[in-house]
């Protein structure tokens, strides 16, 4: 099985061409290979909360919908979790190998056949509370797990009619991230320039990280610095082996500093979305089908060698693999 994560505009490209709308630069060899292996389960397409973002933003009815059909006819379920769900299981695997712990196998964790995922829910674990009679509790579980072996959950979704008021929300808050991405270049520049990416890391490391690392401290009854030893610090080498090794936040703060550190870039609205799903497919996804700026950025980074992933910038790549 092959996990392959399309962008939302290779999505569109797609659905373009299944739908034969208009033209886009897909070939019908492509789309039947795609519908092929989808259906036999050999390459596996998951959807991300981004994906639900970007969908479910498109008020006009006929464009979301159309578009929806296409992506849940292909994913089938499949999900994959959020970035800021993983990053707690990899913070604590990052703690375990520290300590000669086993860490625990997150990669059957992040993509699974469960619609609900990309959400961080477990549509596994659905159950009805509430002081119901036993025959009620049997109808609506019944019911609820008849819903869940359905294959076009994604298009019922996206189906609903959307609320304006959270696609506003979504894009004041891409505009802020789009801010946020001003400010740290601007921080960025003040630092010596052989200084700019360790200092860089580190200062993410600990703005996410910290209060984290504390409530494990808690959770296993030691020190912090019994947590994370002073050995940890004694190297810039290993300090930095350290602070990477949560894998998608090495992605994510990798991809950031590609495009802070270079003053001519202008940051785009959707840049910090595009970092997010990035942040958990490239190292999760054998395939990574993203727009060229991004698979420039992911392989100056070494990000896709790092984690044997292969990024294309066109979705007529795909052809190759087969």
């Amino acid at each position: 099985m092959v996990t392959i994560y399309l962008d939302q505009n290779a999505w569109i490209l797609l659905a373009r061409r299944v739908l034969a709308t208009e033209q886009s630069g897909v070939s019908d060899s492509l789309v039947e290979t795609i519908l092929d292996k989808s259906e036999q389960r050999e390459w596996v397409f998951p959807l991300s909360i981004v994906h639900h973002m970007e969908t479910m933003a498109r008020l006009d009815d006929r464009s979301r919908v159309s578009l929806a059909r296409v992506m849940s006819d292909i994913s089938r379920n499949h999900s994959v979790l959020p970035y800021v769900t993983i990053e707690d299981m990899e913070l604590r695997n990052s703690v375990y190998r520290l300590h000669d712990i086993k860490p625990f196998d997150i990669h059957k964790e992040i993509i699974t056949n469960d619609f609900f995922r990309a959400a961080g829910l477990d549509g596994n674990s659905l159950s009805v509370e509430g002081d119901l009679d036993s025959q009620s509790r049997y109808i609506f579980e019944t019911f609820a797990q008849q819903l869940l072996e359905r294959t076009d959950l994604f298009f019922l979704y996206m189906s609903q009619t959307p609320n304006r008021e959270t696609v506003t929300r979504i894009n004041i808050e891409k505009r802020r991230d789009q801010d946020k991405l001003v400010q740290m270049r601007e921080e960025l520049y003040k630092i010596p320039v052989q200084h700019r990416y360790k200092a860089f890391v580190a200062k993410e490391y600990l703005a996410k990280f910290s209060t984290k690392l504390i409530g494990l401290a808690h959770e296993f009854g030691v020190t912090c610095s019994d947590l994370v030893p002073d050995s940890v610090f004694k190297t810039e080498e290993s300090t930095q082996r350290f602070l990477l090794s949560v894998p998608s936040f090495d992605t994510m703060v990798n991809l950031m500093f590609q495009i802070c550190r270079n003053p001519e870039r202008l940051f785009h609205e959707n840049d910090f979305h595009d970092m997010v799903f990035l942040a958990v497919a490239v190292p999760y996804c054998d395939v990574v089908i993203t727009e060229k700026s991004w698979v420039h950025h992911i392989r100056q980074a070494g990000l896709d060698t790092k984690y044997d992933t292969i990024v294309l910038k066109s979705i007529d790549d795909l052809l190759d693999l087969v």
